[in-house]
């Protein structure tokens, strides 16, 4: 942000890493108004930070638990020799203040 003081978001691949950037908007006078962070796998912290309707924007629910299903259902059919789908949408949800209270 001192390299680029102009720069309005940050974008992580992880909640970590846009826990991290959150941080240091905040140390360097960034506000809710003017600046956005938003990261991936909507940790309770990050469901937190957006609950506190400043920086920390969005996250996105990559759903573990649907993946997790749908592995053991196709590991399942697998082991018994039953056909299984080879490949596997599993719908991602965008978490942000309008459906924070889903979380």
């Amino acid at each position: 942000m001192q390299a680029n003081p102009d720069l309005i978001g940050i974008f992580s691949f992880n909640d970590a890493g846009a826990l991290g950037a959150q941080n240091a908007a905040l140390s360097a006078g960034k506000d809710g108004e003017t600046f956005a962070v938003g990261g991936i796998d909507a940790v309770p912290e990050a469901i937190s930070a957006i609950r506190e309707d400043d920086i920390f924007k969005f996250t996105v629910d990559q759903q573990p638990r649907v993946t997790a299903e749908t592995i053991i259902d196709v590991l399942f059919n697998i082991m018994n020799d039953e056909d299984y789908e080879y490949e596997n949408e599993i719908e991602v949800m965008p978490v942000n203040a309008s459906n924070i209270e889903d979380y």
